[in-house]
Order: structure tokens, then sequence, then C-alpha cells
């Protein structure tokens, strides 16, 4: 009795820690911690380092391959088929573990397009987000009204300064129209003098009071022993042209 009144006492003792342990978890083994997540560009590295690791291996399946198709050659010609048999065995599991790291090799390669498409998509997302910070940031400097204010003072000091100019223009309108029509007359003088000497006539001064520019005077139509006229330059028909409008 004593032995089982202690049994009894001990399983009561135990019993509220075992349940309690189960409760809270003290008894259960603690879980691995998950490997924490590497960036995008480091992901990228490891793969193109798998795929020519799996290229390697490749191609030293294939050289086993012709090894082997070398050997069974070699093995029927020496009649032994067994032999031959077993090197076309090995064969062909290096053929099937070839095609299955190629498989791997091409899903490998998608998985890196992919990353790096996602990168450069997130590049080009970072920058529009930058972008738009930089916009509104600058936006928030400027109000609507004081830019319509600013655009209005900008239109109204055009027009001011286009009348100013115009005052302006109105003034110097006459003198400019004389200079050119005197510019205008010597030129059509000059032209018409250059025309008599093309065709071979004596060049007459256009301020010649009763004759036109150019226009040859009797005595000079006359054949006989009239002298000619002596040519004068654009500056002295200018100044002949001046004096005859002082005349008239």
């Amino acid at each position: 009795q004593a032995q089982s009144a202690v049994r009894i006492s001990f399983a009561q003792e135990i019993r509220p820690t075992f349940f309690a342990m189960r409760f809270f978890g003290g008894g259960d083994k603690p879980q691995p911690k998950a490997p924490p997540a590497m960036s995008l560009s480091d992901a990228i590295v490891k793969n193109k380092d798998a795929i020519e690791t799996l290229d390697k291996r490749i191609q030293l399946l294939e050289k086993r391959i012709s090894e082997q198709e070398t050997a069974a050659k070699a093995k029927l010609a020496a009649k032994d088929q067994k032999g031959a048999m077993m090197c076309l065995k090995r064969k062909k599991l290096y053929n099937q573990e070839v095609e299955q790291l190629r498989n791997a090799q091409i899903t490998l390669e998608q998985q890196s397009t992919q990353m790096e498409s996602s990168s450069s998509q997130a590049v080009a997302v970072n920058a529009m987000a930058g972008g738009v910070a930089a916009m509104k940031a600058e936006q928030a400097k400027m109000n609507v009204d004081k830019v319509d204010q600013l655009m209005d003072d900008v239109q109204e000091q055009k027009q001011v300064q286009d009348e100013i100019a115009q005052i302006f223009n109105q003034g110097a309108a006459m003198e400019d129209e004389d200079d050119l029509m005197a510019e205008l007359k010597a030129m059509e003088n000059e032209v018409a003098d250059q025309q008599f000497i093309d065709a071979g006539m004596p060049q007459i001064p256009s301020g010649v009071p009763g004759l036109a520019a150019g226009q040859a005077t009797p005595a000079a139509a006359a054949p006989a022993a009239a002298a000619p006229t002596p040519q004068v330059s654009a500056a002295e028909q200018k100044e002949l042209d001046e004096l005859a409008a002082l005349m008239a």
C-alpha cells in the first residue's frame, strides 16, 4: 500500500508538468529556421553558376557516351556480346542523365530570363516612382492661381511692348520710306543706263531736264559727229538726281 501511494503521488506530480509541456510547446523539437531570402541579383548569379555546372557535367557524360560506344564496337569485334551489351546499357544511362540535365538547364535558363526581366521591370518601376515623386514635389511649390496671374501679367506686358514698338515705328516710317524711294530711283537709273550700254546706245544722265532716264538726245541719235556722252558712276548719278529734284 505504501508503494502504491508513492506511485500515485508521483504520477500526480508528473501529469501536470507533462500536460503543461505539451500545451506550451516545451516538449516539441525546435523548428529549423527558414533561410533568408537572397536578393534577385544573387539569385541570377546562382542560376548562371548552376547552368555552367550542368554544362560541364553534360560534356563529361557525352565523353563517356562516346567511350562506351567505342568499347561496345571493340567487344563486338572480339565476339563479346555480353560485354558490348553492358557498354550499351551504360551508354543508355548516360544518355538519360544527359537528357535530364538538359531539361534542368532549360528550366534554369527560363528562370534566369524571368528574373532578369523582373529586375529590369523593378528598375523601370523605381524610376517612374522617383519621377512621380519629383513631379509632385515640384508641383507642390506652384499654385494654379499664381501661375494663371503670372501668365496674365506676361500677356499684358507683351501688349504694352507691342504698343510702344508700334509708336516708334510710326515715327520712323516716313523717313524710312523717303530713303527707300531715293535708293529705288537710283537703282532704276542704274538699270536703265546698263540696258542702254548693253544695246550700244550712249548713256545720258537721268537728271537732265526734259529727258527720261537713259533716253538718247537727238544729237546723240544722229550718227554724225556728235561727241559720245561720258559715262558717270552710280554716286555721280545719285548726286545729279538730287540736284534735279531740287531744281524741279
